[in-house]
């Protein structure tokens, strides 16, 4: 068990994490994209990459989920006239982009999840 984890998936404030990361000995840190990832690594900064944490099921399941959300989420009577204008559902018109956005969501939550599941950390700090 780690005493703390750092999840980083901003790395704009790489010298506060590098001092907030000297308070804390039984740490591990974090990269919850490639670009953290890489700013990390340029800085010297040891971490793990939460993507090795996803399983082969996870990739499915966020495929699933947020074309599942796209094609749903608005089809409720008070949001689905919300988005109508002369009878066509404007929704529609940005269901590629919308699926994109919540995949990145729900990956970065399932990343989350497969971390604090096999940390158990005590705290948790986010950047």
């Amino acid at each position: 068990m780690t005493e703390t984890i750092f999840l980083v998936d901003d790395p704009s404030y790489i010298n506060e994490l590098k001092e907030e990361i000297s308070h804390h000995r039984n740490s591990k840190t974090f990269s919850l994209n490639y670009q953290t990832h890489r700013t990390l690594k340029k800085n010297g900064i040891p971490h793990e990459i939460g993507e090795d944490y996803l399983r082969d099921t996870d990739e499915q399941f966020i495929d699933n989920e947020s074309i599942r959300l796209t094609l749903t989420w608005w089809d409720h009577d008070q949001i689905r006239d919300s988005f109508k204008f002369k009878g066509i559902n404007l929704v529609t018109l940005i269901e590629m982009e919308l699926q994109q956005y919540l995949s990145q969501i729900l990956r970065s939550i399932q990343i989350i999840k497969r971390i604090l599941i096999n940390e158990k950390p005590k705290k948790i700090i986010v950047h």
